[in-house]
């Protein structure tokens, strides 16, 4: 394990930043980033003032998307120890949706469908790595990961990234027949926890896992869903192109299965109905 540090960096782009409370709208868009690194030191060491820890390198790279009406500081413990676990961690705030930043989040534009997939201008864009330098020889890109992402979006968020981190219910279904490999988390309250431990449910709580009949993916609950036994899971995903597949596979055969026509099944069944009045 590393020990983490800091270090923060803009990118001014040519792409136009929409209005944003008494922000106007602008012909620049700037993306300021907080990278956290593997770096040479102790625990108690200042952050931000550490050597990348160049020797043990080149880490994969991670970049965090904050999602929509938050930001990338509320997932600090998550990113603190991902980057503790032999990563780069790009986490850029973005202009619109940010919660960091002043005025009410826009909701319905370019900062939701574009924020993952817009990884690559944090990482490729020359002024980043002039900003980045003595971290840019560190990385290998490795894929993105979204914090939240809204409804009408997910598919796009999950296209874009290697890896997920999903709550349990049916975004994991969804996360599945995108074909994404993922680690499921949940938390409940510790009374709703003692209660439903005890019902004799199945060992799954993940849909995936529970139609493939076994732990096809990991899955953190309660106690066990901490920041580092998240980064260790996602590290794995991220750092395995063969489990990556292997998942990919099994997913493959869960689409298939699923895939009954449901559409033309329903209108058979209600077809008769409609014919008899």
């Amino acid at each position: 394990m590393c020990t983490p540090s800091t270090a923060t960096a803009a990118r001014v782009s040519t792409r136009p930043t929409a209005a944003r409370g008494s922000e106007p709208a602008r012909d620049t868009r700037a993306l300021v980033s907080t990278i956290r690194y593997p770096a040479n030191g102790t625990p108690d060491s200042p952050e931000g003032k550490l050597e990348p820890a160049k020797s043990a390198g080149p880490f994969p790279m991670v970049v965090f998307v904050h999602g929509f009406n938050t930001s990338a500081a509320r997932y600090d413990l998550l990113l603190h120890q991902l980057a503790a676990n032999g990563y780069v961690v790009v986490a850029p705030d973005f202009p619109l949706t940010s919660s960091a930043l002043p005025g009410p989040a826009v909701a319905g534009l370019i900062d939701l469908r574009s924020g993952p997939l817009e990884r690559h201008l944090v990482i490729v864009d020359a002024s980043v790595q002039s900003a980045y330098a003595a971290l840019m020889p560190l990385a290998m890109a490795a894929g993105g990961i979204t914090g939240h992402a809204p409804d009408r979006d997910i598919r796009d968020t999950l296209s874009a990234a290697l890896a997920a981190l999903v709550a349990s219910g049916t975004a994991t279904l969804e996360t599945a027949l995108v074909g994404r490999p993922m680690v499921i988390a949940y938390k409940m309250s510790p009374w709703s926890w003692r209660l439903m431990r005890h019902m004799g449910y199945l060992p799954w709580i993940g849909l995936p896992n529970i139609l493939a009949r076994r732990f096809v993916v990991p899955e953190f609950l309660q106690d066990e869903a901490t920041p580092e036994n998240l980064a260790q899971a996602l590290g794995n995903l991220l750092g395995d192109r063969q489990v990556r597949t292997a998942i990919g596979r099994v997913f493959g055969s869960i689409h298939r299965l699923l895939r009954q026509d449901t559409a033309q099944k329903a209108a058979d069944a209600v077809l008769p109905y409609l014919r008899k009045s």
